[in-house]
């Protein structure tokens, strides 16, 4: 599969599951198969197999905590986002004489 595909595609899964998504799928899919190489490379006594099968392990591990930072960073994200409108809307409020403190020191 092309680059670019790949790319769609993974665009595509981000966009259903959210941020990081298609990273900890592939992350989990290396883990495994890095586990299963390993089992595999040991069952054949090759080092080399067992070796290719820790470093895909690794480099799963990796992907999915790259996958998590990134599902993090959106949710911290849209949390500022909802902090700015709300300090927003309330600037607006007094701007516009409807702020509640205003209106109970008036009493």
């Amino acid at each position: 599969m092309s680059d670019m595909k790949t790319n769609e595609m993974k665009a595509k899964i981000d966009e259903i599951g959210g941020a990081g998504t298609s990273d900890k799928i592939e992350g989990k899919t290396n883990e495994m198969v890095g586990k299963a190489k390993q089992a595999v490379g040991e069952q054949k006594n090759d080092e080399k197999l067992i070796a290719e099968g820790k470093a895909q392990e690794a480099e799963g591990v990796l992907g999915h905590m790259i996958g998590n930072v990134k599902e993090y960073a959106e949710t911290a994200i849209d949390a500022a986002k909802e902090g700015a409108h709300n300090v927003a809307d309330k600037v607006k409020d007094i701007f516009d004489g409807d702020d509640d403190n205003q209106k109970s020191s008036k009493k």
